[in-house]
């Protein structure tokens, strides 16, 4: 199948940050076989002719929850709304549940742009199976705890053990791969951490969990563990390029450093650490000391959107006004962190995150020819990166290809019928309204 968009403006991501206008991506299957200057392509079972639009790579989405809810527990802090809120959903889960919270969350990431991204749901094998429903590439890590006291509202080992062996029978051609995670920092001994870490490298696969999101988790981590995360997990001897975290908004220098010789990498998530007042992460300490950084969501109960045009822009003037430095993430910096180097933090790098020839026709095909994104300027004062993090949203987005396959058109997902699925979200109301408990804390 000969694939070829053509006559629009081709933002690469490759080690030049070249910019083709007007360009042509040409794909043989699910790969990139041709990225050129326009022209007549010749034979092609596919020709999309978009003058004015912009084709990028795919947005990495390095960390996300799915949980069939969103907006809700606006003013609650951080542990008193996971416990109402995300844990409740879980303790409360009836069959269908999760799927249809992939097909929301992840349906909308799709149709905003992403493509790849790396998710933390519960019961990770229905999660995974939406995924494959809908067409995109996604790591599906599963949210586990070995604390009784937590066992109502998360996963086993011994479940996360079972989506992973599931990998044999694989029917996606490894574009849902499942990983091994844990819930948070403190909710896995080091037990479960060297068992995971272990059963990581042995079925080639990654681990993640989230860390130091906030100092009130890393001061109950010292006090029960009698360390800092990153000092423990250093010494259990399990960091490692397989080991992605999510937030980091606490490490200090010397953890930072730690997990960048170790080849690890962090997740940023701006929005969501913005949404639930739990700290800015020194991201521009972690691209100083080399650590492997990509860009997340976060959930729909966190952040309410699952935007990563929203999330690049809050990269950027977060860490601005922070700082009292406009330099601070130009647009570059943030793009890359969005696709390249969001591939690489995931171990993707080789395949996905910039359109190249050799690799997968991850690709999102954005609106130009909109009053929000008018004037585009070329030559010296070339504004295309910065159009696209600081004017772009995920509404800009009409066409989606991942591996090749056509997934968006118009704007909307065609692997899954919509309306059918709000449908389903609205009959299913009285009984999402009761996941939550009898009063509001």
């Amino acid at each position: 199948m000969r694939t070829v968009i053509r006559g629009v403006t081709v933002l690469t991501m490759d080690e030049n940050n070249t910019i083709i206008d007007p360009g042509m991506v040409i794909i043989d299957d699910d790969t990139i076989v041709g990225v050129e200057p326009d022209a007549d392509p010749g034979p092609a079972d596919t020709v999309v002719h978009r003058p004015g639009a912009i084709l990028m790579p795919g947005l990495v989405n390095g960390h996300m929850h799915s949980r069939p809810a969103r907006a809700l527990g606006d003013g609650l802090p951080l542990r008193v709304w996971h416990d109402y809120y995300p844990d409740n959903v879980v303790r409360m889960f009836e069959p269908g549940d999760v799927r249809l919270g992939a097909l929301i969350g992840c349906g909308e990431a799709l149709a905003g742009g992403t493509t790849t991204l790396l998710a933390m749901p519960n019961r990770p094998a229905e999660f995974g199976a939406a995924c494959a429903e809908l067409g995109i590439r996604a790591l599906v890590a599963s949210h586990a705890t070995d604390r009784e006291e937590m066992a109502d509202s998360c996963d086993s080992l011994e479940d996360n053990l079972a989506s992973v062996r599931s990998q044999a029978d694989d029917e996606t051609g490894g574009r849902v791969k499942f990983w091994f995670g844990f819930e948070h920092q403190n909710a896995a001994s080091d037990q479960m951490v060297l068992r995971m870490a272990k059963e990581a490298e042995a079925h080639d696969t990654g681990l993640t969990t989230h860390l130091c999101e906030s100092k009130g988790d890393v001061d109950s981590h010292v006090e029960r563990y009698g360390a800092r995360p990153v000092p423990r997990y250093a010494d259990l001897g399990v960091l490692s390029p397989r080991t992605v975290f999510a937030h980091g908004n606490w490490l200090e220098q010397d953890e930072i450093e730690t997990l960048a010789r170790a080849g690890a990498a962090v997740i940023h998530n701006p929005v969501s650490n913005m949404r639930m007042g739990t700290g800015i992460a020194p991201v521009g300490d972690f691209l100083d000391a080399g650590l492997k950084t990509g860009l997340g969501t976060d959930g729909l109960l966190s952040s309410y959107r699952l935007d990563m045009f929203e999330v690049m822009r809050a990269t950027s003037m977060l860490q601005r006004i922070n700082h009292l430095d406009p330099l601070r993430m130009p647009a570059r910096t943030v793009l890359r962190m969005a696709t390249v180097d969001g591939a690489e933090a995931l171990g993707l790098g080789g395949t996905i995150g910039s359109i190249e020839p050799g690799k997968l026709a991850d690709l999102a095909l954005i609106d130009g020819r909109k009053l929000h994104m008018a004037p585009r300027l070329r030559g010296e004062h070339d504004n295309l990166e910065a159009l696209i993090v600081f004017a772009a949203s995920a509404a800009d987005v009409v066409d989606v290809w991942v591996g090749g396959t056509h997934v968006v058109d118009d704007a909307t997902p065609n692997t899954i019928d919509v309306p059918s699925i709000i449908d389903e979200v609205e009959a299913r109301q009285p009984h999402l309204s009761t996941l939550f408990g009898d009063q509001r804390p």
